[in-house]
């Protein structure tokens, strides 16, 4: 426990001082750091990111909520001269593996919708982290600008909602179901359809190279289920007021991601 409590304590100084180096001044560079380490997204201005409207702010307070949104345990043993759990780490590799193809398909999609293609990356890189952190920090200037993701087109709006379900990685301060119980998950599907052809093959799950207890399996796939079935009665739930199911839907997966 002390462990963690230094990385985290050692990470939102330095998340201060690179926030405080964009020039946005003490306060707000403190407040803020303390929001990105914690993935809590609660800003001292009112327009959250969008208030400083600066590139320079956006790409420091990305890869703090990237960092934050990772394993607080690797974060730890890298720091202490083992960077290579980070290599692997399948979890890890998946995380920033889908936070990189979010950020490409998000950026095609926007500038396919009539966007340049640097302020769709600007966008893009953006609220993929902020979702996928659970962080929720808002890049938009105003309403309808820009970084506004709720006047996107639905197909980038389908996106970010894939990153709202996820989440960040177990051991970090992210919201969300976590990457790991995602991994695992579509790992049992994957293993079923293999058994549909061949019964009696045995195949573990593993991850990385250890094998994954099949009691913890189940165990996983009992909070999934516990999961998406709570979503879906809290969408039931908001639908009955007379909100549309989308609404509904998203509303209910990010109140159940902490979003």
């Amino acid at each position: 426990a002390q462990r963690l409590w230094l990385v985290y304590v050692v990470f939102t100084a330095l998340s201060a001082l690179a926030l405080l180096a964009t020039g946005i001044g003490w306060f707000d560079s403190v407040g803020l750091s303390l929001a990105v380490v914690s993935t809590g997204g609660f800003a001292p201005e009112a327009a959250s990111i969008g208030a400083y409207d600066s590139v320079v702010v956006e790409i420091v307070v990305i890869i703090g909520m990237v960092i934050g949104g990772s394993s607080f345990t690797l974060i730890y043993n890298a720091a202490r001269g083992r960077p290579g759990v980070y290599r692997r780490n399948s979890e890890f590799k998946l995380y920033i593996l889908g936070m990189v193809a979010g950020t490409v398909l998000l950026t095609a999609i926007l500038a396919i919708d009539g966007w340049s293609v640097t302020s769709a990356l600007r966008n893009a890189a953006f609220n993929v982290a902020t979702l996928g952190t659970s962080t929720g920090f808002g890049n938009a200037t105003g309403a309808g600008a820009a970084g506004d993701f709720a006047v996107w087109a639905p197909a980038a709006q389908g996106v970010l909602l894939h990153f709202m379900w996820v989440g960040g990685m177990t051991g970090s301060t992210s919201g969300g179901m976590k990457v790991l119980r995602a991994q695992v998950m579509a790992r049992v599907a994957w293993r079923e359809m293999r058994r549909s052809q061949r019964p009696r093959v045995v195949l573990p799950i593993k991850q990385g190279q250890e094998v994954i207890d099949e009691s913890v399996v189940g165990r996983i796939a009992g909070f999934v289920l516990l999961y998406v079935v709570v979503v879906v009665f809290a969408t039931l739930s908001v639908t009955l007021e007379g909100t549309d199911v989308l609404t509904g839907f998203s509303g209910a997966v990010s109140a159940m991601g902490n979003m």
